[in-house]
């Protein structure tokens, strides 16, 4: 009888335990799942506002070794429609910061006014892909495009920064 009334128990607690861990699984589970996205969201967030300055070349260089490169014309440029289906404009003047002290600086610096339409080319096409309320939320986003485009047409990171001297939008 002893054996009978522990091998009920032992039932009673296997079914327990498997009770527990269905309520384990089914509840808290999911919870922390859903925890571990936040936080790794969160995560990636900072990574990301760390990267960025670390990434943007200027901080890397020093002062003394950055030349300014400012295209002379300012250029207008039509924006995509947003969502009032208006037309806007963009008038742009940018400068390129070259790093003096970069390998292919000697190569493409020097001579960078001869590629001058090239450049005013990607910088009218990023700046068109942008809706007029996406460049005023995030202007940064726009220089940032710029660089990783213009560095790409050099298929050289000689150029550390772009920025707008001046901007005008209608």
């Amino acid at each position: 009888m002893k054996k009978n009334l522990f091998s009920i128990i032992i039932i009673a607690l296997l079914v327990m335990n498997l009770v527990l861990t269905g309520v384990l699984v089914f509840s808290i589970i999911p919870a922390s799942k859903k925890t571990n996205e936040l936080v790794s969201k969160v995560c990636s967030a900072i990574d990301l506002e760390l990267e960025s300055n670390r990434n943007s070349g200027v901080s890397n260089v020093p002062i003394d070794k950055i030349q300014v490169y400012d295209i002379a014309d300012s250029m207008t440029i039509n924006l995509k429609n947003g969502d009032d289906n208006k037309e806007h404009y963009a008038v742009v003047s940018v400068s390129l910061s070259l790093n003096t002290e970069h390998d292919d600086y000697s190569t493409y610096g020097e001579k960078i006014n001869e590629k001058e339409s090239l450049i005013k080319n990607e910088i009218r096409s990023v700046v068109a892909s942008y809706t007029l309320s996406e460049i005023k939320s995030d202007p940064d986003a726009v220089t940032t495009e710029l660089l990783k485009r213009i560095q790409a047409l050099f298929n050289s990171d000689f150029i550390v920064s772009v920025a707008f001297r001046d901007v005008v939008f209608q």
